[in-house]
């Protein structure tokens, strides 16, 4: 019986992650065009253990988020 519920809430955990993360990265990208954003399980874990939040944009959407003239955003690339 404890296994079936542990099921049961694992299944309701993955679809709310799932549809929580569509609308997310669908909120995202609206409001800061060139970006895309997405929910994830830390690396070698489950979404279980919890979620992080995983962020991809292009320069020029960076520079979007910099609301003073003071902000300074450094731009690093990976290989």
């Amino acid at each position: 019986m404890i296994g079936e519920l542990d099921e049961k809430k694992r299944e309701a955990l993955h679809a709310s992650w799932v549809k929580v993360n569509q609308d997310f990265g669908s909120i995202f990208t609206s409001l800061l065009p060139g970006t895309m954003a997405k929910l994830e399980p830390p690396e070698g874990q489950t979404f279980l253990a919890g979620l992080e939040v995983k962020v991809q944009c292009l320069p020029m959407a960076l520079h979007a988020l910099c609301l003073t003239p003071q902000c300074k955003i450094d731009v690093v690339t990976s290989t």
